[in-house]
């Protein structure tokens, strides 16, 4: 029987520690309701302390930019030799390319991410496309964050 009431005791002092712990979070949660839901960044550090980030963001989006023009110069090179107007109607190929529809097919058995690309209407166009597709799948080329090799197809439209 003495088991039964020091078990019993430590029964009751279990409970009371959880009511007082459920009863310190409830007090908790209120406290945390009547929080500000927006806290001015100076009333919490000096003015001194405050970093102002626009420089860095405009430094990164130039920074974007400059990546974004030199790939595509990269990718206009390889197809300025189907255009006579070379740089003018290549970088008018690649944004027309850009937005062509496709399909992405994973094929995980032969570790491939196809990318396929539905042609082009006139037949120019459409081999400067080819000779794109090739171009890049000899860079054998990984998807981030896969093991899948990207290969690029271009379909012909009739």
């Amino acid at each position: 029987q003495q088991r039964d009431g020091a078990s019993k005791a430590k029964q009751a002092k279990e409970a009371e520690t959880i009511e007082r712990v459920q009863r310190d979070c409830d007090e908790l949660a209120e406290q945390i309701k009547a929080l500000d839901k927006r806290v001015p960044l100076k009333s919490v550090l000096e003015p001194d302390q405050i970093v102002q980030h626009e420089t860095e963001r405009k430094t990164i989006t130039q920074l974007i930019k400059v990546v974004a023009f030199r790939s595509e110069s990269c990718l206009a090179s390889l197809v300025e030799p189907f255009f006579a107007r070379h740089d003018d109607e290549a970088r008018a190929f690649l944004k027309t390319v850009f937005r062509l529809p496709g399909d992405i097919l994973p094929d995980h058995e032969r570790q491939e991410l196809r990318v396929r690309l539905y042609g082009l209407a006139n037949n120019r166009s459409q081999q400067a496309l080819i000779a794109l597709c090739e171009c890049l799948n000899t860079q054998r080329a990984i998807y981030p964050g896969t093991e899948l090799r990207l290969v690029f197809e271009a379909i012909q439209s009739h």
